[in-house]
């Protein structure tokens, strides 16, 4: 698929409320081909006793072997009413990775994790590592390492724009003809990689309102005059903007953004509806 076909399948999947076929075409357009005959579904029945408080069900859409020969399987995890994305981070990562370790040893998952009390959803990829080591009879054994669910997750769902997310996978979806590798989509979930490209945005933006200030406080005497009197400089006052800005949207994060006086934290307004289109560096998505 071109540019605007790729940008298209991320827009009608990601900044809306979690749709099992839309979470489908896309993990299709993504690996481009799984198996889609190992589909299944388990209810509460066979959830582990020890993650019920945060599993009510789950299914696996399908199974994906990579030209490594690496397996991954697709899967959407239905948390209970009183779990919460943020909150529950590590026991249902956990989850994730007994049934990895149950299905014959996968290599990954790709997971969608929705609460049926949340307008976002977690779309998380989960890596398990399996390594030989020697164990006290002297024989050869394995044993197991799940890398942290934060490093490889994105926030999204209804009100989130979702820029990180739709840049990241943008070459994945447009490369119809070859099949990833495991380590190509753990690189789209690297929280290295979206470090980086949020500071070189976040650089991009300061140099661009700086000039504009300059060139405002230059073109205006009453705001060159302000600036000069206040003995404020446009590089700080640019400075503290984008410090604010990013306040606010931890504030957001939080849920503690925008809240009507008498009713609970945890139902945010989003800077989007707020102040214009969320873009740019802090547009939310982020992985955690």
């Amino acid at each position: 698929m071109n540019t605007q076909q790729a940008r298209e399948r991320v827009a009608e999947t990601f900044p809306q409320p979690f749709n099992k076929g839309k979470f489908l075409e896309f993990s299709r357009n993504l690996l481009n081909k799984f198996d889609e005959s190992k589909a299944a579904q388990w209810n509460a029945t066979y959830v582990k006793d020890a993650f019920k408080p945060h599993v009510s069900r789950f299914e696996r859409l399908g199974t994906y072997t990579s030209p490594d020969d690496e397996t991954l399987d697709v899967l959407i995890v239905h948390l209970t009413n009183e779990s919460k994305l943020e909150r529950a981070r590590t026991a249902i990562r956990n989850f994730v990775a007994d049934h990895l370790k149950q299905r014959d040893g996968k290599d990954a998952a790709l997971v969608a994790f929705v609460s049926p009390t949340e307008r976002q959803w977690r779309f998380s990829y989960v890596k398990m590592e399996y390594a030989a080591v020697e164990i006290e009879s002297g024989k050869v054994g394995v044993e197991t390492h799940l890398t942290p669910a934060r490093r490889y997750s994105y926030i999204v769902g209804e009100g989130e724009s979702c820029h990180t997310a739709q840049s990241r996978f943008l070459a994945l979806l447009q490369d119809t003809e070859n099949f990833p590798k495991l380590a190509q989509l753990e690189e789209a979930f690297s929280v290295e990689a979206v470090t980086k490209e949020f500071f070189n945005q976040y650089a991009a933006l300061f140099g661009d309102i700086e000039a504009a200030l300059q060139k405002l406080a230059a073109k205006d005497p009453v705001i060159g005059r302000e600036f000069k009197d206040k003995n404020v400089s446009t590089v700080d006052f640019a400075k503290k903007l984008m410090g604010q800005i990013v306040f606010l949207y931890f504030l957001q994060k939080k849920g503690w953004l925008g809240v009507p006086k008498g009713q609970d934290w945890g139902t945010p307004e989003s800077l989007a509806n707020l102040g214009g289109r969320e873009s740019g560096p802090w547009a939310r998505c982020e992985t955690g």
